[in-house]
C-alpha cells in the first residue's frame, strides 16, 4: 500500500516525524486540548500561536512528501467518492489552512469569542452588526477567500461534495431555490472565476472605503475607479450569465403585484 511505504523518507525521516508527533502531543497537553474530551469545550483565547505551531509541524512532516495523493484519495474513498488527487500537495494546502485558521482565530478573539461553546452559542449573543463591520474583519475575509481560491483541494472537492451532500438536500425545497442552487451549466472553472471576482469586489469595496462610508464618513466621489471595478466584476459573473433569467423570474414573482413588469428587461 502506498500509505505504508516509507522508503522515500527512510528510517531517519521517520524518526524525525515521530519526534514531531510527540512535540504536537506536548503542545496539545499544554493547550488543555485533551480536556475537550471530558468538558466538550475548548478555550482558544491566546492559543493561536500554539495552534498554528501544530499545523506547521504537520505541514513539515517528511511522511507527507509523497503521500498527498494517497491520503486525499483515501479520504474521499471513505466518503464513497472517486477523485484524482495527483495535483494535490498537502504541504501547500496546509499553508493555506494556516492562513485561514490564523485569520479566523484572530477575528474570534477580536469579538470576545473565547471558546468553542461561545461560537456554537452565537445565536444567544446580542448581535450588533456595527461591531463586526470593521477594516480588520474585511481584510480577514479577503485573506480567507484568497486562500480558498488558491486551494487545489477545494477545487477538487467542491463539485463531488456538492453533488453528494448538498444537492439531495434541495429536494423538497421551493422550486426557485432549487433553480438557483442547481449548478448545471456552470463548470468548476466558471465557479471559481466567480469566487475570484467576488474577492476582487470586496477588495474594491475596501479601496472605496466602504467601511468608513458605512460608519458615516464622507464619500470621496473622485475615487470612482473602485466603483467601476465593482460593477465590471459583478456583471462578469458566470453565475449571472447562466441564472440571469431565473433571477429575473424570481424578482418578477416577488414584486409583480406592484405592477412592475421585469420581463421588459433583457438579461441576455
Amino acid at each position: 500500500l502506498a500509505l505504508t511505504d516509507i522508503s522515500a523518507i527512510g528510517a531517519k525521516g521517520l524518526v524525525v516525524d515521530v519526534q514531531s508527533l510527540l512535540d504536537i502531543l506536548e503542545i496539545l497537553v499544554d493547550l488543555d486540548a485533551l480536556d475537550y474530551l471530558d468538558t466538550e469545550d475548548f478555550v482558544f483565547t491566546g492559543k493561536t500561536e500554539a495552534i498554528v505551531s501544530i499545523l506547521e509541524t504537520v505541514q513539515n512532516l517528511n511522511y507527507l512528501q509523497d503521500k498527498s495523493q494517497a491520503l486525499v484519495e483515501l479520504a474521499f474513498y471513505m466518503l464513497d467518492i472517486d477523485v484524482d488527487a495527483s495535483e494535490i500537495r498537502l504541504q501547500d494546502e496546509l499553508g493555506l489552512i494556516i492562513t485561514i485558521v490564523q485569520e479566523a482565530l484572530n477575528a474570534l478573539e477580536r469579538h470576545e469569542f473565547s471558546s468553542l461553546s461561545d461560537v456554537m452559542n452565537f445565536a444567544d449573543r446580542e448581535f450588533v452588526i456595527d461591531d463586526y463591520v470593521t477594516e480588520e474583519n474585511l481584510s480577514a475575509i479577503i485573506n480567507i477567500l484568497d486562500a480558498l481560491t488558491d486551494s487545489k483541494l477545494i477545487k477538487l472537492a467542491f463539485r463531488p461534495l456538492y453533488d453528494k451532500f448538498v444537492s439531495p438536500m434541495l429536494d423538497g425545497m421551493d422550486q426557485f431555490i432549487q433553480d438557483l442552487a442547481n449548478l448545471d451549466g456552470l463548470s468548476d472553472d466558471a465557479l471559481f472565476e466567480d469566487l475570484d471576482a467576488i474577492v476582487e469586489v470586496i477588495r474594491q469595496l475596501q479601496a472605496f472605503d466602504a467601511i468608513g462610508i458605512y460608519k458615516g464618513e464622507d464619500i470621496n466621489f473622485a475615487n470612482s475607479e473602485p466603483v467601476k471595478g465593482i460593477f465590471a466584476k459583478l456583471f462578469s459573473l458566470n453565475y449571472l450569465t447562466v441564472k440571469g433569467q431565473t433571477i429575473v423570474d424570481l424578482l418578477e414573482t416577488i414584486i409583480g403585484e406592484q405592477g412592475i413588469d421585469l420581463s421588459l428587461f433583457d438579461v441576455d
